[in-house]
């Protein structure tokens, strides 16, 4: 687990499976075509499929419309299929 992000992050598996990890043991499903969203501040790390690679893209931003941080604001992770 890496120390918090002080950006927001858009992370999207687009082939391959992997998962965030948050650090407090809880398990993890792997997930292919995603799109996860973190909020600023958030402190997560990333796990795989063994020896099988993932492809991903991620951006990070400072800012999002309001509207998106709203609706994440309150939530560790946003997760959606692509």
């Amino acid at each position: 687990q890496s120390p918090p992000r002080s950006n927001w992050e858009f992370f999207a598996v687009v082939s391959g499976s992997c998962a965030p990890v948050f650090g407090d043991g809880a398990p993890v499903t792997l997930r292919a075509n995603t799109l996860w969203l973190f909020p600023a501040g958030s402190a997560h790390g990333w796990t795989g499929n063994g020896r099988r690679r993932a492809y991903i893209t991620t951006f990070h931003f400072g800012v999002v419309p309001a509207l998106l941080e709203a609706a994440a604001r309150n939530h560790r992770t946003l997760e959606l299929p692509l």
